[in-house]
């Protein structure tokens, strides 16, 4: 085969359709081209076009990490999302919107799962926060450009419609089947501690630090209902592990039976994303390992749940 990455993307569209569909009507209807010109593509002799490629993969749910996965085993395509501090919330709006699309895509499919093992409070926790969320980028902001350094807490806003997308993105994670969280024990801690550094430099003032306090005690209270009840609905499973041992980062994974992503965060509120099946694989089995390292405390162990949810209480009240 003369084009080496046409069999690749053959390979993919077979494995997405039905044993009895004819391969050359499938790439015919879906391209919009004639029969020879399908021919061709399947046999090698012409590529696909980039947008040839981009309408295959938008039909049958392929990504490119997938063929070069299996071309190149050694390599995997990774979505970096750093932002630039000079249109912060741009950057963040675009990250909001890649997690929107995923989830939504994920509840199209059945048996969607999810878990995060943190060594911080998770977003997906704190992000329904207004204030704990402009908190994690305000941190970021006073320690990436220097011009920001002399900015208080109250003078970052964010704006209405990252907010209002963020809402979005957070409900539909809501609706993922199954998700677990593994959890380091001093995720409050930390959070606590970075408040209190800002406090104490003047740049956080006695209001704003009642709402981040309420805010922080609303959060536990809300985690506190999810653990005991096992979820947030009926349809909605959540597991929450609390780690005995230490994690240096925080990563993810999310999966149905049609798709797999793996994120890993960077640089505390930047992340790294791929479907590379490989790259997966491996976080996941780094995962569920932490598991078996950590107290299940949703469901049952409530004598762990309640000496957790007190201590944290404790932390939270020193603020």
């Amino acid at each position: 085969m003369k084009y080496f990455f046409n069999n690749q993307i053959v390979n993919i569209v077979k494995s997405n359709t039905k044993p009895d569909d004819n391969l050359v009507d499938v790439v015919m209807n879906t391209l919009s081209v004639g029969k020879e010109a399908a021919y061709r593509r399947i046999r090698g002799e012409v590529p696909f076009t980039f947008s040839e490629i981009a309408k295959l993969a938008s039909v049958f749910r392929f990504s490119l990490d997938s063929i070069i996965a299996v071309s190149f085993p050694e390599l995997a395509v990774v979505n970096t999302r750093f932002f630039n501090t000079n249109q912060m919330y741009k950057d963040y709006k675009q990250t909001v919107e890649s997690f929107y699309t995923l989830f939504k895509e994920m509840n199209r499919s059945s048996n969607s799962k999810g878990c995060t093992a943190s060594n911080v409070i998770p977003f997906t926790m704190y992000g329904k926060y207004e204030n704990l969320s402009k908190f994690k980028l305000y941190r970021w902001m006073h320690q990436m450009d220097i011009s920001f350094s002399s900015t208080s807490f109250s003078e970052m806003k964010m704006p209405d419609e990252v907010w209002t997308l963020h809402q979005d993105m957070l409900k539909e994670a809501d609706y993922l089947e199954d998700f677990s969280y593994v959890l380091d024990r001093n995720i409050f801690s930390t959070f606590v501690n970075d408040i209190n550094h800002f406090i104490q430099l003047g740049f956080i003032s006695t209001e704003d630090r009642l709402l981040l306090k309420n805010e922080l005690l609303d959060l536990l209270s809300m985690f506190e209902r999810v653990v005991k009840e096992g979820g947030i609905s009926p349809q909605n499973k959540v597991s929450v592990y609390i780690s005995s041992i230490d994690f240096d980062s925080s990563y993810s994974y999310f999966e149905t039976e049609d798709m797999s992503v793996s994120s890993m965060r960077v640089y505390a509120v930047n992340t790294l994303t791929t479907q590379d099946k490989n790259f997966f694989d491996t976080q996941k089995k780094w995962i569920e390992s932490l598991k078996r390292y950590s107290v299940l405390i949703s469901g049952c162990g409530e004598m762990e749940r309640v000496k957790f949810i007190a201590k944290q209480k404790e932390i939270i009240n020193l603020l």
